[in-house]
């Protein structure tokens, strides 16, 4: 199933000339999440893992994949603050962001949903900003509509890194939730 997932994500990110939104649906401790395709470089079965000492409580270690070691995020850790149950049994997302690859381990992945942009919501502002949840997508499926929410994955990796980005905050964007880079 995740070949055929990953075999689709190029494909896929041709449609943002179509008014549409792709998210790849994952779920952590039973609950369904997602992430934009855009920032998923690909899905596999969590490798060995190194522990580093001493590193943020959400960083369970680094990897080794295609030549390049990356950070492996604990995302039920960075997100509720509740270690994963078994590590070791975690499905790890790939993700790049502002040239910075890293791993999201989660518990299962479910599949890739295929939305229009009227059905992504904002995040209700009830959630706070500091929150991880940067939207939420309306779906129908099989006559039931649900709500899956979108990790704002640029949040969780300035949280745990900061130093990593540098974050200019206008007073103006700061107002509007609007962050910049660069």
């Amino acid at each position: 199933m995740r070949a055929n997932l990953l075999e689709n994500i190029d494909s896929r990110t041709k449609l943002v000339g179509r008014n549409r939104f792709e998210a790849l649906v994952f779920s952590i401790h039973g609950r369904q999440y997602a992430i934009n395709v855009f920032k998923v470089r690909e899905v596999l079965h969590l490798p060995e893992l190194t522990v580093l000492p001493e590193s943020h409580p959400a960083v369970l270690g680094v990897v080794h994949i295609r030549n390049q070691s990356l950070a492996v995020i604990d995302t039920c850790q960075a997100i509720f603050a509740k270690k994963t149950l078994d590590p070791l049994s975690g499905i790890l997302i790939v993700t790049e962001y502002n040239h910075s690859v890293q791993g999201f381990l989660v518990h299962e992945i479910h599949h890739i949903i295929n939305a229009t942009w009227e059905n992504v919501i904002a995040a209700p502002e009830a959630t706070g900003k500091d929150k991880y949840i940067t939207s939420v997508l309306k779906i129908n499926e099989e006559g039931a509509t649900s709500l899956i929410q979108v990790i704002d994955v640029e949040k969780v990796i300035y949280e745990i890194h900061p130093a990593q980005y540098d974050i200019k905050v206008s007073t103006n964007a700061a107002s509007h939730g609007v962050l910049s880079t660069g």
